[in-house]
């Protein structure tokens, strides 16, 4: 929501006089708006208030000066009230009286990524930056107007073209995100949100995942410890015996983080703290790099900025990825190895053993990632460190 201050001009205008302007700060931008009145300093008080109406004293007009600044500044609250996303320069071409091009969808999609630039993580950002580039190729204008069901099967029939059916369904969620705050904003009536009566669609991926016998192959293989190719297993193993870790988890981890025969991290997708059991085969796996402190695994560099350590992390998961195709050749795996992988098999591996489907689809987000990490977090220690011993006997 934009802010409001009326202020002294620090420049003197005619007749040694001072223009009272009114400064509105959206964004992190600001603008000026003059307001007509002009008082000698002496007769300004910096610490007025809207309650009060005292910004103008000791002066003969000083109700009618403290009138008009109450009335501007009204004026100016009501009109953020009614366009809570619009820039400080919009804002103040609609106190001025300006008459401004309106916005289209495309226009107000650019003017929302200004906002997520500055409020989300550079990783989302760059998602709705792709999405709004593919946008604006397709439909350089687009009238909110055009925004019908009917335009978004074609824009989705588009998207298809070169994208699988779960792909373009991700790529028009983005896209409905952004036509939602349209309609908060009053841009679009509610009723004529295009997705209220279209539900994207998605097909159930088939998720693959290795035997116990593919993963022993993994763990057997005789790999030169100091090359990429053994931390790429590493990883690839401690995502499975830490329950399915994410690989941007299990990638930022660090000594700190155990404790005796636990391990406890902050989840980077929803921010909830987990405790797992570190199982004998994963406590084999990570001491022989033991340290005092820093990251466990050797991919991640100390004191990057937010933006380039986030890159790093998408770096090194590919380097990981391309680094497993050649531990699947070696292990004779012909199935297509990835990080994400190791959550496939270590639920499949859990429910065969356990026979808790609840505990499992719950533990892996096969529902939501929110409900999973909620529900690892609410189970007891005993609970938790049974379906993790039942999982990964024999290994």
């Amino acid at each position: 929501m934009p802010t409001y201050r009326l202020l002294l001009r620090d420049k003197r205008q005619t007749d040694d006089l001072y223009l009272v302007y009114l400064r509105i700060t959206q964004h992190r931008k600001i603008a000026y708006v003059g307001t007509d009145v002009y008082i000698d300093k002496n007769h300004w008080n910096p610490k007025g208030t809207l309650d009060n109406r005292d910004w103008v004293k000791k002066h003969p007009l000083k109700n009618t000066f403290n009138t008009v600044l109450a009335n501007k500044l009204l004026e100016a609250q009501a009109l953020g009230l009614e366009h809570p996303q619009a820039s400080a320069k919009e804002l103040k071409a609609k106190l001025e009286g300006e008459q401004t091009e309106d916005l289209d969808f495309i226009g107000f999609y650019a003017r929302e990524l200004e906002r997520i630039k500055a409020d989300a993580n550079p990783r989302t950002y760059a998602k709705y930056d792709y999405i709004y580039t593919r946008l604006k190729d397709y439909a350089p204008v687009l009238p909110f107007a055009s925004l019908t069901v009917e335009w978004v099967k074609q824009y989705e029939q588009h998207v298809l073209k070169t994208n699988k059916r779960n792909t373009a369904s991700k790529h028009l969620s983005f896209v409905k995100t952004i036509v939602r705050r349209a309609v908060a904003e009053g841009l679009i009536p509610y009723a004529d949100n295009p997705f209220l009566n279209y539900k994207l669609k998605g097909e159930k991926p088939q998720k693959a995942k290795l035997t116990k016998d593919e993963l022993q192959r993994i763990m057997d293989l005789e790999l030169p410890t100091d090359q990429r190719i053994h931390h790429a297993r590493v990883a690839f193993l401690l995502q499975f015996f830490l329950a399915g870790m994410r690989i941007g988890d299990l990638l930022q981890l660090r000594w700190e983080m155990l404790h005796d025969d636990r391990l406890e991290y902050r989840s980077q997708k929803t921010g909830t703290l987990l405790s797992v059991k570190l199982v004998p085969a994963a406590l084999a796996l990570i001491e022989p790099m033991r340290k005092d402190k820093g990251y466990i695994l050797p991919f991640l560099k100390e004191d990057l900025n937010p933006e380039k350590h986030q890159n790093r992390i998408e770096s090194m998961t590919a380097l990981i990825n391309r680094m497993l195709r050649e531990v699947a050749t070696k292990a004779e795996i012909e199935k297509k190895i990835t990080t994400h992988i190791a959550r496939h098999s270590f639920a499949s591996l859990a429910w065969a053993n356990s026979r808790d489907i609840k505990a499992v689809s719950q533990a892996l987000g096969h529902t939501s990632v929110r409900m999973t990490e909620n529900y690892l977090r609410d189970l007891s220690g005993s609970e938790q460190d049974a379906l993790l011993d039942t999982t990964f006997e024999g290994f």
